[in-house]
Order: structure tokens, then sequence, then C-alpha cells
């Protein structure tokens, strides 16, 4: 029996093949694209049975509306020709009455004429317009023939082996339990041989029926072009009756329709890869067994089968229910699709007519048990058992028997461990047209719990639903008969993350785009049962307010049937667009881009590859749109640097960037704007945009509007295609060059640098201001009147000179920016109130660098002192455009470490924000008639700034002189450097020689001061004598020791003591000075040496005597008190010791 793979099981090969991965331009995240229809035909799921059947009746029925197409162009051909037939008899007619020699030449035949020449010209040009359309017909018959013909080739062998698989299954599952295992075996393979033949055209059915589709619609784009495009006439008509729009939106479709057709091919080569990696998983997945137990029935146990070590939380698939028939007593095995997941357990089926998809009762799974029932007749069978039914149910395989219970008995587990309220109800679909309508007896057990809903609701999802007549102009995943329903039922509706007849009838028997590409914790660890609340699968909800727009209700329908309960229950749809999104620099991807109050959702549909995408808007940080021929060009920046790309061709690109714009803004607001004041000012938005367009259109603009002041108008972002472009850069002939200079960053990201809203850079051109020091500067938001021409005003509460104007005169993106800037009147202590006039000009070189360049201007006059003031206002502006160009440099090393610069710009500086008006800011009517006064202090103050400014130029120039001397140098010493090295080593050698000739000079003399200083005063000298100076007193005294003296360490320790050198210093111990003393008197009083050597005896003896007491008082002190310490070493020292102190109390005493 067929069973789908377990989605959380790591070795399900069915979910990788079909899923193609594209990086998009900015490398943060990977698209990925899910054959949705690949995916539902490689399980053969109810979703797409049910949809291959509604578009096939689909099918036929469009094809009967093309052949009556063809018949009608081929009709209107023929009439086409008589009538060309009939211009030229009329031609003829005419021509006869002009020559007939009896009409009155004078004034009849010039009538005649002219009037045959005009209805010439006439009929050829309605001919030219509506002509025959052949053309037309060939390529709609040539599709008529060749690709539904292939189609129902295609169609023609799915109906036949689908029949011919099912019942060959039937027939297998309908096996006895007694059945010879290698028969049984045998048969599985036969079946598995049919399998792979049916998977095989199920996949090419899908893939056919997708390329039919795009088929269909290129010939229909390329019909209507051919209609429109019949002559430069059509055009030219077209506008005179008012079908300028319609012209243009047909000419937009063909543009739009070549970029698909090329996304289409690459993306046709990606799906037939999917194709075959399908068809290799089908084969993996489903390969009989090999082992003959795997056929036996016998051996199976309950204990057996629950014993698994892969932990599955979700399966979904076939299976074969047992029930008698409806008012019979026969009993059948009926197919049915089981899911279970999130704690609940449930069936979706086919209904009667094989179009959609119906659902029975969801029932938690703590309400059921689940046992093998092997006293079945049939192989592989299980029983859920509840307290309103018994459910008896078959599968294929004893695989697929394991992997079931495995499944139930691990969400039965978790359920209990999580006390899941949801895993203990039961739940009814809430609408009828979804409910599984009952076939079989067991029907009515699953669907026939007594319903919880209030009757007027009942009423209203019953009968209300069913008769809206909304068109969901959208491509969902998958279509069946309810498909327009399951959308609709959002209305009231909210889906859970639970297989339902909603998602059914929409993505598949679940929903694709949620499991894999949106980025949720709760979706990454689907091992864990997910927590549901109850209310979600019950509850009707009156969703939206009465000042909601029906068309926005229609376009919200479709997100939350795509994103589901990924739609936050207080979010609404604000803005929707279509566009190719630029995912990489070779593939353009169609895309639905839906905007709520909280985030951008993305979803696309090309080639049957499906991707759902959610961006939280306060991620954006601006939108700009650049106007094409044939299509606009939106790019949303985002607050990490990246930029992403998307063409525009049946909406306004100016419009689509002013909203998103503003949700921006709101979104990221602390103060927070209700839904009703966001949609009026959306609609103030439109209206604005609208009557620009209408203006533009009929090439005037609009006077100054009351209505449209300060107050009432709605922040936007400025972009290039709001201004119109006139790109001068030589004001030479009304200002003076101040400045050009060649930047390292692209003049999009200068732009945003200089006026952005957070950037204050353009202040330091201010006359007075430090822009070093906090002088409290605020501006106005900038105002963009009827001319495109943006406007704010900047001033100072600190510093009274600070006040100006500035405009944006013109623009084009990232290549030309004109911005002026005007002061107000500044009366000086000499010469009148004049305004200073700077233009800042910005253009591209390329498109990572830039020029800047700085014009200024003050009012001409002939008067001497204004002269002076003009003089001044030069140096002023000299002086501060370093200041100017110091802040850019450090802007752009703040951004050298930027991937993208521009972004990365606008996230720092802030965009251009601005709102609609033609009505003056009460700032911009006051500072018309401002005139500040210059005071003289301040004067002296700017001339002292522009004094230090110059010291700080001159020492930064001496220090650049030293230093480029320096480096000079070192480059001619680099030129010579065999000479240098040379030279050093020469100098080397001379220093040395020379200090050997001074060292020996100095020896010298002080050696002959030294002579000359003995010879000219006495000298005392003094000699030591020892006893090694007289033999007879060279000998050691024998008397101290025991006479062991190599023996005894305690006499061997002061010998050390006693020891004189020849050259005594300051550590020399006791003992050896008083024997130096001894030497000397030794030497002083030879006749008396005897005396002396008795003294030194007694000394020496004396001071043995010492020795040998504090010794052996240190040994008996050790021994007592540190035992752990006192060694075998120590312990001989002692004994020692000891022994000399007996000798000394028995001898020396």
């Amino acid at each position: 029996m067929e069973t789908p793979p377990n989605l959380e099981s790591n070795t399900n090969l069915l979910l990788s093949p079909p899923i193609d991965t594209i990086s998009n331009q900015s490398g943060e995240r990977i698209v990925k694209l899910i054959a949705v229809g690949l995916k539902e035909a490689s399980t053969d799921s109810p979703s797409f049975r049910a949809s291959a059947n509604y578009m096939n009746d689909r099918i036929v029925e469009y094809q009967s509306v093309l052949k009556k197409t063809i018949a009608f162009l081929k009709r209107y051909s023929s009439a086409c020709s008589v009538l060309d037939g009939m211009s030229s008899e009329l031609v003829s007619t005419f021509e006869s009455l002009d020559h007939s020699s009896y009409l009155v030449k004078d004034v009849a035949k010039p009538c005649v004429s002219n009037t045959s020449k005009g209805m010439n010209v006439i009929l050829n040009t309605f001919h030219s317009i509506l002509g025959p359309k052949l053309d037309s017909a060939n390529t709609l018959s040539t599709l008529l023939e060749k690709d539904f013909g292939a189609y129902f080739e295609t169609r023609f062998a799915f109906e036949t082996i689908q029949g011919k698989y099912d019942a060959y299954l039937e027939r297998f599952v309908a096996q006895p339990k007694s059945l010879d295992p290698t028969s049984a075996k045998e048969d599985a393979l036969q079946l598995f041989e049919i399998r792979k033949q049916y998977i095989h055209v199920c996949l090419s059915l899908w893939i056919c029926l997708i390329d039919l589709r795009h088929k269909i619609s290129s010939s229909l784009v390329g019909v209507s072009n051919n209609v429109w495009n019949a002559s430069d006439q059509t055009r030219i008509l077209s506008e005179s009756l008012g079908l300028k729009q319609n012209y243009a939106a047909v000419v937009k479709a063909k543009h739009c329709l070549d970029v698909q057709i090329r996304s289409y091919k690459l993306l046709m080569k990606d799906l037939l890869v999917a194709k075959a990696s399908s068809e290799e998983a089908v084969i993996s997945l489903y390969t009989p067994s090999s082992d003959l137990n795997s056929y036996i029935p016998a051996t199976i146990n309950m204990s057996h089968l629950a014993e698994t070590n892969v932990q599955q939380y979700e399966k979904h698939g076939w299976v074969f229910m047992k029930s008698n028939r409806l008012n019979s007593k026969d009993t059948v095995w009926i197919k049915r699709w089981l899911f279970v997941k999130s704690g609940l357990f449930g069936f979706l089926s086919l209904n009667s007519s094989l179009t959609a998809v119906e659902e029975s009762d969801k029932i938690g799974i703590l309400l059921a048990n689940v046992r093998y029932k092997p006293e079945e007749t049939r192989k592989f069978c299980f029983e859920i058992k509840t307290l309103e039914t018994e459910i008896t149910l078959q599968v294929e395989t004893l695989g697929e028997l394991k992997s079931w219970i495995s499944v139930f008995h691990n969400v039965k587990a978790s359920a209990l461990k999580t006390n899941n309220a949801v895993s203990m109800s039961r739940f009814e679909p809430l609408l009828d047209q979804f409910r599984l309508k009952p076939v079989v007896e067991k029907d009515l057990e699953l669907v026939n719990f007594p319903t919880s809903k209030s009757d007027n609701a009942q009423n209203l999802l019953t009968h209300t639903l069913p008769q809206l007549k909304l068109d969901l102009d959208f491509s969902p995943p998958l279509v069946t008969e309810l498909t327009n329903l399951s959308c609709l039922s959002h209305l009231y509706l909210t889906s859970a993350e639970v297989p339902s007849a909603f998602t059914a009838n929409v993505w598949g028997f679940i929903n694709w785009g949620l499991y894999y590409t949106i980025d949720s914790p709760s979706l990454q660890k689907v091992s864990k049962v997910n927590e549901l609340n109850s209310q979600n699968l019950t509850y009707i909800n009156l969703r939206y307010p009465a000042f909601y727009p029906l068309e926005l209700r229609r376009l919200d329908l479709q997100l939350r049937s795509l994103f589901e309960s990924r739609v936050q229950p207080d979010e609404f749809v604000l803005v929707v667009f279509r566009a190719f999104w630029s995912a990489n620099s070779k593939q353009e991807l169609f895309c639905h881009i839906y905007v709520t109050q909280k985030h951008v959702y993305l979803y696309t549909s090309n080639c049957g590859l499906v991707s759902i995408s959610i961006f939280n808007l306060v991620n954006f940080l601006y939108v700009d749109s650049v106007s094409k021929d044939n299509y606009d060009v939106l790019r949303m920046y985002t607050v990490s640097g990246i930029s992403t790309k998307m063409k525009l061709f049946f909406e306004s690109g100016s419009l689509i960037k002013d909203q998103i714009n503003y949700l921006i803004s709101a979104r990221k607001s602390s103060e927070t704007k209700s839904l009703e004041t966001i949609l009026e000012n959306l609609t103030k938005i439109k209206t604005v945009r609208n009557q620009n367009h209408e203006d533009t259109s009929h090439g005037h603009s609009s006077g100054p509007s009351n209505k449209n002041d300060e107050e009432n108008s709605v922040l936007t972002v400025a972009s290039a295609s709001d201004l119109d472009n006139n790109n001068k850069l030589n004001y030479s002939d009304d200002m003076k060059l101040l400045w050009i200079k060649k930047y390292d960053i692209p003049a999009k990201a200068l732009f945003h640098v200089l006026v952005g809203d957070q950037s204050f850079l353009l202040h330091s051109m201010l006359p007075f201001a430090q822009i070093t020091v906090d002088t409290g500067t605020q501006h106005t938001i900038w105002r963009c009147d009827s001319k495109q021409k943006l406007t704010r005003n900047i001033w100072s509460s600190n510093l009274e000179a600070l006040s100006v104007q500035q405009e944006i005169e013109s623009m084009s993106n990232n290549k030309y920016y004109n911005i002026s800037q005007s002061t107000s009147y500044l009366r000086f202590p000499f010469g009148s109130a004049r305004r200073l006039v700077i233009r800042f000009v910005i253009f591209n070189t390329d498109s990572r660098t830039c020029k800047l360049l700085v014009y200024y201007k003050v009012v001409k006059t002939k008067s001497f002192a204004e002269v002076l003031s003009s003089l001044f206002f030069r140096q002023v502006m000299l002086f501060k455009i370093d200041d100017l160009h110091k802040h850019i440099t450090s802007a752009i090393n703040s951004l050298s470490n930027e991937n993208r610069k521009i972004a990365s710009a606008i996230r720092l500086f802030g965009p251009v924000t601005k709102f609609d008006s033609d009505e003056p800011t009460k700032e911009e009517l006051e500072f018309q008639k401002e005139v500040r006064g210059v005071k003289a202090e301040l004067l002296l103050n700017v001339v002292l700034q522009k004094l230090n400014l110059e010291l700080d130029k001159l020492i930064y120039v001496t220090a650049k002189l030293v230093l480029q001397s320096i480096l000079t140098l070192f480059k001619d010493l680099q030129m010579y450097w065999i000479l240098v090295v040379t030279l050093a080593v020469s100098l080397i050698f001379n220093l040395y020689f020379s200090g050997k000739t001074s060292y020996s000079y100095w020896m010298e003399y002080n050696t002959e001061k030294y002579v000359d200083s003995l010879t000219q005063r006495p000298v005392l000298m003094k000699r030591m004598i020892s006893l090694s100076d007289i033999q007879e007193f060279t000998q050691r005294p024998q008397l101290l020791g025991s006479g062991n003296e190599t023996a005894s360490g305690c006499l061997l320790e002061f010998q050390k003591q006693m020891e004189v050198h020849d050259h005594p210093t300051s550590n020399t111990g006791r003992v050896q000075s008083r024997l130096v003393e001894f030497g000397l008197k030794r030497n002083e009083l030879l006749t008396e040496l005897g005396l002396l050597n008795a003294a030194e005896k007694t000394y020496i003896t004396s001071e043995w005597k010492k020795w040998v007491f504090n010794e052996h008082k240190n040994c008996e002190l050790a021994r007592i008190k540190y035992p752990d310490s006192y060694d075998e070493q120590l312990a001989r020292y002692c004994d020692s010791t000891r022994l000399e102190m007996n000798y000394i109390s028995n001898n020396l005493l």
C-alpha cells in the first residue's frame, strides 16, 4: 500500500530533490524554490489527483473556447477581405464618376475627386487597423493542435496507467495471509514496476500542465500584441480614443512576458532535473524488501512493532479503511489519506467529482488507542479505537505498519508529557463544503460529531461564502474546484498548522512553503509536538473592520491563503504589487509582494516552482524607484546594507515607493498609528501620485493648493524619480567656482551624507557656524511642490546668524544631484543686507566615485562697501569649505569598510523624507522676510579662526617640507648605497682607532702623573707579615680539635671562617679581620712574637669553644623541635659537634 515518507525523517528522499536553491544578489539568504506539484505527484496525494482532474476539465472547456475563437478570427478575416474588395470597388466607382464628360468639372469634379481620395485613405486605414488576423488564428491553431494535443496524449496515458495501478493495488492488498511469501514478493515486485510507470506518468503530466499553461499565456499575449501593433495608425487611434493606458498596458505585458520566457527556460531545466531526482527517490523508497520475513504476518507482535529508533512525530499517506457500504452489509476497503500531526489525526479524501479534497473531523491522539490487529483476514492491519468509533486500517507493507504504529506511539507519549489540550479534543470542519461526504458507514462516524458552532455562524459560513463572487487573481501552488472557496474562507477562519481541506486545496497535504522556507524555531524542530491553540481550529472571526476596502480584503485573503497562520491576526494587507525579483544576476522571479503594518510577504510561483518569504518591515531603510521605458525599477534597502532590485510592469514604482516608505516610517515611529489612519494616509499618497501622473500626461502642473498643507500631507521618501533631470554642471556664468573634488564614494551615497535626515554636514557651510560645536541646529522636513522641487529650512536657536534654506532642484539616481543653499539676509557693519547662495553639484564619474562642485554667489553691486563684503564672503567660504571637506572625508572613512556604501550611507545619515504640498511652510515664509545682523565681534571671531587656520596650514606645510626633505634624502641614499656603506664602514674604523689612541694617551698620562707624585712627598709603607712568612710559625696549631681533622665537620666549618686572603675586602669575617691585625702586630713586634702567638692561640681557643657550644645548642634544639628535619647528614654533623664538646670539657676546661 502506498504511503509517503515521514516528513521529519532524515531518510526521506522525496523532500530534497524537487527543491532548487537560488542565491540572491546580496548573498544574505538563499531562495528555496519548491516543486510543489512534483512533490504531490510523487506521493500520488489526493491534492494531486484533485488538481489534475480539475485542470483537465478546465482545459477541455478552454479547448472549446479556443476553437470558437479561431473560427471567429477566420470569419473576421473573410469579412475583412470582403471589405477590402468593397474598398477597391468604391474607389473605381468614384473614379468613373470623376471621368464623366457630363460632369460639371469646376465644382463637382473636385468634390468627387477629394471624396474618392479621402474614402480611399479612410478605408485603407480601417483595413490596416482591423485587417485580416490570420496570423493570430494560425498561432492559436498551432497551440490547439500541437500543445493541447501533446497534453491530451499524456492525459490519456495517465488515465490508463492510473486505472491499471489502482486495480493492481487493490488486488495486492486483498491477498490472504496464507499466501506463500515467495509469491507475495513476486506480486510486490510487479506492483513496484507498475508504480514506477505510474509515478513517471504523474510527473510528466504535471510538467505538461505547467508547459501548457505557459504556452497559452504566451500565445494570448502575442495575439493581443499583434492586434494593438498591427500598424502605426492603431497607436495613433488609441491615443485619440483615450486608450493610451490600455495600449501601454499591453506593451508592458509583452515586455513582462519576454522576461518571463527567459526565466522559464532556465527554471524548466531545474524542473526536469527535479523530476528525474523525484523518480529516483520513488524507486529507492518503494523498492520491495528482499527479506521473505517481511511478507509473513505470522511473526508480527505489538511489542515488536513499537520498537523503533526513529523518532517520528508526523506522517501522511494512503491507507485502506474497512467499512460497510451505506444501507448495506457488504464490506469494502476504501482508500483514505491518513495524517498524524501536532497531536491530531484525521483523514483527507477526494470528493464525489474527484476534483477537490474533503476532510474528516480531526481527533486528538489522546482520545484514541492504536494496536496491531492480527485477527483480520488481510495482512498488515491495525486498529484505531475511540469512544465513538473503531477504525480498521490496512497498509501495504510491514515497514509501513511499523512506521504508523511507531508514529502514533511517539505522538501519544509526547502529548502525555506536555499535557496538550489539543490532543484531548475533537474538531469538525468549519465549512460543510469541505466536510467529507459519507460514502461508507465509517464516514458517518468520522464526520457526524455534534456541532459546537452557533446556528448564525454556521449559516454565515455555509451560505454566504459560496455566493461571494471575488476573483482571486493569483497563481496558487495547486488549483482544485474548492481553491477559491478555501481562500474566501479566510474572511472568517484562521488556518492552523495541521493538515486540512483548506490547505489541501491550495498547497497540498501540507503547506510546503511554510515547511521549507520560513525560518521559524517551531518549524526547525518539527520533532516536538506543536502547541496549537484549540481556538485556532474552531474560531470564527468577522475579521475586517467596516472601513477596510473590499479590494484590500480580496488581496488579504490571498495572503492568508498562502501564509496561513504566519500572518498575525492584527495585521492586514495595505500595499500589494507584482514584480520581477532579481534573485541573482541570471534569474528573475515573478512574484507577488504583500506589505502589511509589520512585514513584507513575498510569494513567487514560476514554472511550477514556488517559494514564500517573510521580511520584517523594520529591517528596511527605505525604498527607491527609477522609471524606465517599459517598467519601473524598485530598490529596497535594508539596514544590513543589502539592496533588493525589482522590476515593476503593472504598477507605478513611484507610488509603491512612497507607500512602502510611509509604512516603514510608521512602523519605526514611536507613535503607533491606527489602521484607519494608515489607510487614509496611503489613500492621500495615491491621490497625489495619480494627480501628478495626470498633470504630467497633460503636460502641465497644477497650481498651489491650500488643501495639501504640511499638516494634512503624508511623509514619504524622496527619490530621483520625483524630480526632473536637468544635469547642468557649469554655473560659471552666474556663480563663482569655489571647490571641485573627487571622492571615492558613489554619488547617491554622498548625496545622503550631505542632506540625509540625520546628516548636518552641509551645515558646516553656514557662514558663521562651527560644526564641531553643538549649535542646536534644527531643520524642517523636505517639502515637495507640484513642480517637484524639494525645500527645507535650517536654523539654530544658539547662533543668531545661522539660518538657511536648502533646495534640491534636480537629481538622477546615482548620477546627478543639484542642491542649492541660501542664507537669510545678512547685514554687515559695512554694506547693505545681502544673501549668500551656495550650489552643490554632485555627479558620478563611475559607479564607485563621484565629483563635488561647489559654487557661490553674492548679489553683484557697484558699491565699494559691497565689493568688500563679497571679498569677505569668499574668504569665509574658503575657510568653511575646508571644514566641509574634512567631515566628508571622515564620513567616507566611516564607510570604507562597508561593501554596500549606498545602503550604509542611508543607514548612517538617513533617507530624504518629504511631504507633498504646494503651500510654503511657516518657516519658509519667515525666512523670506528675515534679516540677520552680523556683529563686529562675530566678524572678529571669524577672522581669528581664519588666522588660526592659516597658522595650522603653515605648520602643516613646514612639517610636510621637512618630511619630504627626509624622504628625498633617503631616496638619494638608496641610489648610492654602495658608496654610503663604504663611508659608514670607514667611519666606524676611524671611531674605533681614535678611541684606542685616546685610551693609550690617557693611560700614559695618568702613570706619569702618579710617578711624579711619589717623588714629590714621602709615603708611609705598611707590610703585613703572616706566619707563612716564617717557617717555624707556618704550621697550624694542633691544640684545638679532637685530633681527627678530616672527620670533624665542625672543625672544617670553623676553619672556613678563619681563612685569610691576601686582599681583604669589606665582606671579610670577624675572625679573619682579627687574624689580619695579629699579622700586622707580628710585623711590628717581632721581638714579642711568642707572646703574640700565645695570645693568638688563646683567642682561637676561646672562639672555638663558643662555636662548639653554639653548634651543640643548635643541634639539640633541632633534634627536639624539628625531628622531621633531623636527617642523617645533620645527625652526623651533630655527632661531631657532641664529640668536640666532650673533648673540650675533658681537656680544655
